[in-house]
Formats: structure tokens, sequence, C-alpha cells
């Protein structure tokens, strides 16, 4: 492919949308980002401006077409290499002390560019990009790109290729942004933004002034409502406060949304896009359907018994279907995986997130009445603490984190966290850790050494052993610190990652403790995050390998239960196919 550049206005040239993303780099003021992308965006033309507001979002199509560039890190790399003709190990020292690929390139990038790229010509190449198969043609249209940029231009599309720009811009910064750029109520836009989905669709309805016209469609995933964390029975009762409720089990799987329409079916997982080709065994039996619906619910690994009962399944059997391009009969035998819905968005064409709990409920058991591949699972009633702790048991007995407790007149409220929904989890004890190595962060943590290594001590023996990495928790002021003191205490220095003096004693909360082959502790904690920094404390002081055992093997750590405890002889995967 050869690209046909002509001169561009000056609304759409690639080049004035690098420089606007820089300034939005060098502020950190959120109100200040704001104003730059909305002077930007209003003097975009209307045929770029869908283009521009995406790729602002590092988004080479819109979310809701499912359609992706099929480019990953290596082939950018190689691409890189061609056009500056560099060696791999100049490529990677840059790349390493940029902490991202985009960035990397500006210290090495010497080619002029041609000063004719246009939004519409990059976002043509990307459509020639996904419409080849091959990764030598892939790599044909991103060389042809790279050749025609200049410097910062280079690093814009690398960023959008790879879907990470790292301007500080969220997506609720382009809102108000659109809101500004065409003088239209910010509330009127967020209201646009939840029903269409796609920020390109938000921006063109604000520049035609018909916001009030959108409408939601199935394949546009709403904001997910979140549940409010409390620590105990009684706590959960208080807030409350003799308001009608439910329980439902807790489980550890991936939250998504399933929409259905005609025959097409998606799972759209929460902030990770589409997972809809690795569970077959959910989507295919949907496909058959006429229905028109989207629900919210947890894809959970679990085996359903003859008799119907649920068996939760270790979060890791999950896991391995995720990113496999085939999923073998005995993969889908051994780690079943089933949608277990707790919630209807849209029935027909009916979007329900404004009814109460109860409503989108029936409505929900209507739809899974009529289709097999849609578990529910058990829900009790809720009037005080002791049968809130009964139900809290029983879902612990199940295998299940814990629970969820939901208002029965609470509304949907996509994105935001509240009272209406609680949840009630087991909180297992800390660990006191000492940091063994450091790795420089990401964004604006680039250059400051804020993912840390931990070990605690084998018994009985100075030797450390590895139990894993984690990177929030501290304020940017004590990641400061820690990164001076990480610098002058460094052992060894590997690119962006440093061996350090065992000398930092941290406090660790986590979720679970599970087996690992990854640490030589022979463990890994879950969801791991830094409680503090314990100076009161010496590295002879953290705890032992002995007390991560004692906690694996606790009533409270449900991993001990999902690794250790073998499928019942009379559980048989129901046959979602038939």
């Amino acid at each position: 492919m050869r690209l046909e550049c002509g001169m561009s206005e000056s609304g759409d040239s690639f080049q004035l949308f690098a420089g606007v993303c820089d300034a939005c780099r060098a502020t950190a003021s959120k109100l200040e980002k704001s104003h730059i992308l909305a002077t930007y965006l209003r003097d975009v033309p209307r045929e770029s401006l869908g283009i521009a507001v995406r790729f602002l979002a590092a988004q080479a199509f819109p979310p809701s077409s499912n359609r992706t560039l099929g480019v990953g890190g290596a082939l950018v790399v190689e691409s890189v290499r061609t056009v500056l003709n560099i060696d791999r190990t100049t490529l990677n020292h840059a790349f390493r002390a940029a902490g991202e690929i985009g960035e990397g390139i500006s210290e090495l990038w010497s080619l002029p560019g041609t000063n004719s790229l246009t939004l519409p010509l990059i976002q043509a190449g990307f459509d020639r990009i996904e419409a080849v198969g091959a990764q030598d043609a892939k790599r044909a249209v991103v060389i042809d790109l790279l050749r025609a940029c200049s410097n910062r231009e280079a690093v814009y599309l690398l960023k959008i290729i790879l879907g990470d720009m790292r301007i500080g811009v969220s997506e609720g910064m382009v809102e108000t942004a659109i809101a500004e750029a065409f003088e239209s109520p910010l509330t009127e836009v967020r209201a646009a933004r939840l029903l269409v989905g796609d920020l390109d669709a938000v921006a063109a309805l604000a520049f035609e002034r018909r916001l009030g016209e959108a409408r939601f469609r199935p394949f546009n995933p709403l904001g997910y409502m979140l549940a409010q964390p409390t620590m105990t029975a009684a706590g959960a009762i208080d807030v409350l406060a003799k308001r009608e409720a439910i329980a439902e089990d807790k489980y550890d799987g991936i939250r998504a949304q399933l929409h259905v329409r005609a025959g097409r079916v998606e799972l759209f997982s929460r902030g990770s896009g589409t997972v809809t080709g690795s569970f077959p065994d959910i989507v295919q039996p949907l496909a058959k359907s006429d229905a028109a619906f989207v629900l919210d619910g947890e894809i959970v690994p679990m085996r359903i018994a003859a008799d119907g009962a649920q068996i939760t399944l270790p979060f890791s059997s999950l896991q391995k279907r995720l990113g496999r391009k085939t999923l073998t009969p005995r993969m889908l035998r051994e780690a079943p995986c089933v949608y277990v819905a707790f919630d209807c968005l849209f029935d027909g064409a009916d979007l329900l997130i404004d009814k109460p709990l109860r409503v989108r409920r029936e409505r929900l058991a209507a739809i899974a009445a009529q289709h097999r591949s849609i578990v529910l699972g058990p829900q009790v009633p809720i009037t005080n603490a002791d049968a809130l702790d009964a139900a809290f048991v029983a879902a612990r007995n199940r295998r299940n984190e814990g629970l969820v407790i939901k208002q029965l007149d609470s509304l949907y409220t996509p994105g935001r966290r509240g009272d209406a929904w609680l949840k009630l989890k087991s909180h297992l004890p800390t660990l006191d850790v000492v940091v063994i190595g450091a790795e420089r962060g990401h964004g604006k943590r680039r250059d400051v050494l804020s993912d840390v290594t931990f070990a605690v001590r084998r018994d009985d023996s100075d030797e450390l052993v590895t139990l894993g990495k984690a990177y929030s928790g501290l304020t940017d002021v004590e990641i400061a610190a820690l990164t001076e003191r990480f610098t002058k205490e460094t052992l060894e220095e590997r690119g962006r990652y440093r061996i350090v003096r065992p000398s930092v004693v941290l406090e660790i909360a986590f979720d679970q403790i599970t087996r690992s082959e990854r640490h030589n502790s022979g463990y890994a904690l879950r969801f791991p995050r830094i409680v503090r920094i314990r100076e009161d404390k010496k590295p002879s002081d953290i705890d032992t390998l002995a007390r991560v055992e004692q906690i694996y093997k606790s009533p409270d750590n449900l991993a001990v239960a999902l690794d250790d405890a073998p499928p019942p002889d009379d559980v048989n995967q129901l046959s979602l196919f038939s």
C-alpha cells in the first residue's frame, strides 16, 4: 500500500492532533485539558470529528464495532526498526528509558514527515491494517504510515495503535470537552453517552444539536453499577435502614454484560472489551434466539451437578481460556464456564435502568426461563444481621467470595458506586513483607519506582522468597521518597527494573492466597495492595513462609478449597449445546 497524501486543512491535520495531545500531556490541570480539547474539537471538520474523538481515547475503531487492528508490540517494534534502520538493543534501551514504545521513539526519530497526514488518512490506514490478514501485510501498512510521520506524529500513531495514549485524558474529560465545544449541557452529553456508548457518536449528536435523540441499542455496553464495600453484617443492616433487600452470592469470575439481538451475541467484560470468543459454551446456544436483551452478570468457572447444584471452580481455570484462538473440547470440559445473570438492563425495546430492581429481576427471570445457558444464582431476602450472617456462610460453603446485598427499590446507576448495593467479603490478615525489587511505573509514574516486588522469609533462615508485586496504596509523596531510597540502595539495574537492598518493610493486604509456580515461595497473592510503610519494623521482623501457608490453609481463604477439592463424582456439566 502506498499512501496518497494531499495537503490537509488545519482542522484535521494529524500534526495538529499530535500538538493538542502534547499540550494535554504538559498540564496536570483537568480543567485546562478539557478546555484544550474543546477548543480543538470545535475546529475539527464534521467528517473528521468522530475520528478525532476516537483517537483521543486511543481507539482505532468505535468500541461497539468489535473491530481490531490485530497489531501487537512485536510488530510495532519491527516496523520502527525497519523505518529507522536501528538495532534492537538501542531501540529497547529507548523504550525502557521512556517506559513505553510511543515516547520511546521520540529521541530516535529523525524523519521530517510529509506534513500531509490527516485524520481520515490515518483512519484509512487503520482500515487497511484490519482488512489484511497476514502480519507481513499489516507491517507494510504500519511502515508506510510511519514513513510519512514527523517525530510527534510517529509517537501518537504508535500510541493509538497500541491503545494507550498516556496523556492524562480520561473519557470523562472528553465528555466535558464535547459539552464545552458544542455548547451542550454536560448532563445531556453524559446521558447520550450512556445510551449510545461510543464517544464519536456522542460528539456527532452534540455537533448536530441532536443529543435528545440518543437511543440505546444493544452492543453498546453500559457502565457497570458498583457495590460499596462493607465490613460486617451489622454494618450492612445499618446502611439498609429497614429497606427491603436481597443477598446474592459474590462470585470470583469476570463481570460481563451479555448483549443478544436477532442471533448476534456478545460478551463485554468490564474494562477489557469483548470476550465473546473465549466462551462458546455461553454464546452458541444464544445465537439461536430471536430475542433482544442486555443482562449484567458474571462469567463464572462452574460445574452444574445433576441435581442442579452449582459447583464453583478455581478462577485459574477460567483464565486458561482467555486470549486463546482455539478452545479444544477437552478444555471446555475441564474448564466449564457459565453466565450467572443478576440484572436485566434492556428487554425487547425497553431500557430498564430507571426501573426498580424488583421489576428488573422479574424480567430477568422470564428471560432465563427461555434460555438454558443463562444461570440464576441463589438469592435470599435479608431482614436482620443474623439472616445476613447465615447467607454469608452459605455463600462461602458454595465456594464463593461472599455476598452482594441489594435494595429491591434500587435503580441501576451505570458507573456509580453507592449504598444501594453493598458487598460483604471475608477479610484475610495482612502480611509484613520486604521489598527486593522496584520498577518504574507507567503514565505519570514513568519516572518513579512505583512498582515493587516483595518477599517473605523462609522459616529458620535468612532466605527471601518472592510472593508478588504491588503498585497501589501509596501517596505520590511516599513513592517519591521510596524512589530516592531505592535508587541509593540499588544492587543491580536491569533496564527499568532494579534489584534493591532488602530494607523497606511494607504491610500488604490482599484478597486471597493461591498456589503459584511464578514465585519461588510457591504462592501468590490475589489483588495485593500496600497498606502502609512499616518504618517501625526491620527486615528481620517480616512474616515467614509458614505464616503464608497458615493463612492459605485458613477457612477464610477461599482459594485453598478451590485448589485442593476435586470435582464430586456425581457432577456432570450441563450440555449447553443441546
